[in-house]
């Protein structure tokens, strides 16, 4: 038999029961625990048969686990030898999958959130009742607050796909490796994996010292500072702060003046920009 776990009540199959005999006789069947995996009994158990009389009787059987079912049960005869009966059946049960092979959020800012999407899908034909769960690639343990899935719960219909949202908003540098786990009630657990590589924005200065050398009053004299970006981040974006120099004159320095001709901008994959400061003075210091 095939049977489906997605039954609630037992599955019933029927068998005959003959007395060639010319006298009477009572059978008794044996009971097949119901503390193991499945549940296997036939119906009545114990019974009497009138010579060469013909009985129907039922197998039911309660399917518990999605496992092949394989069981023999006994029934002793009164006056005459024991016979078996042997019980074969495929347990089945509601079936998902996860359609992505993976999920990678590819290289990640430190504080940057970021979302994916999984399609799973409904491959059998009764209801799934599932649940999605996120665990660490490392220790098997609950991910945490870093990283959510939504819906993480739910029924689908057969036939029917789903699309769910994984967000990810990653507080430190690290190499994540992720479990998305598919659990079907009654089903098979299926499992899918997660990755990201998250790191800080490193941008760095050809220089951090300008020397402006001799300069003349109301002549601008300009420099140029390279910038650099050493992540593969795609977009890293950079702001000059000038009210910080500013608040660092003196009175001696209150008639030089400073500007950049770009004050804030965006650096790709490993790009180097220049940026051009302008400097001049009004007062000889």
């Amino acid at each position: 038999y095939t049977l489906s776990l997605h039954d609630a009540l037992p599955i019933s199959k029927t068998i005959k029961a003959i007395n060639n005999s010319d006298a009477p006789t009572i059978l008794t069947w044996e009971r097949y625990p119901e503390l193991l995996y499945q549940a296997v009994k036939v119906v009545p158990e114990t019974f009497q048969l009138s010579a060469h009389e013909e009985r129907e009787l039922k197998v039911l059987i309660t399917p518990k686990l999605v496992a092949p079912l394989e069981v023999s049960l006994m029934c002793e005869v009164k006056h005459g030898a024991s016979r078996s009966l042997s019980v074969l059946a495929q347990v089945d049960g509601p079936k998902m999958k996860i359609v992505d092979a993976q999920l990678d959020f590819g290289l990640m800012r430190v504080g940057h959130k970021q979302k994916g999407q999984v399609t799973i899908r409904n491959t059998c034909d009764v209801t799934a009742r599932y649940r999605l769960r996120l665990l660490s690639a490392d220790t098997g343990q609950h991910w945490g607050s870093t990283m959510s899935v939504s819906p993480s719960k739910g029924m689908l219909e057969y036939g029917r796909s789903l699309t769910v949202s994984v967000e990810f908003s990653p507080t430190e540098p690290q190499r994540s490796r992720c479990t998305l786990v598919l659990e079907v009630e009654g089903g098979i657990t299926q499992y899918m994996s997660i990755r990201a590589e998250v790191v800080h924005a490193h941008v760095c200065l050809s220089t951090n010292v300008v020397d402006l050398g001799t300069i003349f009053l109301a002549v601008p004299v300009t420099r140029t500072i390279k910038l650099r970006n050493l992540t593969l981040l795609p977009s890293t974006s950079y702001k000059w702060d000038v009210h910080s120099a500013n608040e660092l004159r003196t009175d001696k320095s209150a008639a030089f003046r400073l500007e950049l001709l770009t004050q804030e901008g965006s650096l790709g994959p490993d790009e180097e920009v220049s940026e051009i400061g302008r400097a001049s003075c009004r007062e000889r210091v």
